[in-house]
């Protein structure tokens, strides 16, 4: 088998859109905000499936918030891919995400685990709420 993982250190911050989760919540902010996040930091490439277009990510971000999850397949890291959704407060804001990653070769992401996804996300916002 395969291992994988991608460590993030505690201290070193890294633009929301560089993961499922961070998009979730990048996807929720306003098109000014979005802006400004994309001005402000520089994407680098990890994998050759890295968005580093900033209108790239804009469309994406309009999907992730159409669709209501996020997908990331090798943009972090080669054979990984990441899902993520939003975990909204009483009063429509997100404030969480729900997020799994998996091994893309051993169990790419399925439809039914974005249909478990999407229900643990909503049945969580309704308990919070």
């Amino acid at each position: 088998r395969n291992a994988s993982i991608y460590l993030i250190r505690t201290g070193i911050e890294v633009p929301l859109y560089t993961t499922s989760a961070g998009r979730v919540f990048a996807a929720y902010m306003s098109e000014k905000e979005i802006d400004e996040s994309l001005k402000q930091h520089k994407i680098t490439k990890q994998t050759p499936y890295t968005k580093i277009d900033s209108e790239q990510i804009k469309t994406e971000l309009k999907k992730i918030r159409s669709n209501g999850y996020a997908i990331l397949d090798e943009e972090l890291q080669i054979n990984v891919q990441g899902a993520a959704c939003p975990i909204f407060s009483g009063t429509g804001e997100v404030v969480a995400a729900v997020a799994f990653t998996t091994i893309k070769t051993e169990k790419p992401i399925s439809k039914d685990e974005l249909k478990e996804l999407l229900e643990c996300a909503s049945r969580i916002s309704e308990f919070i709420k």
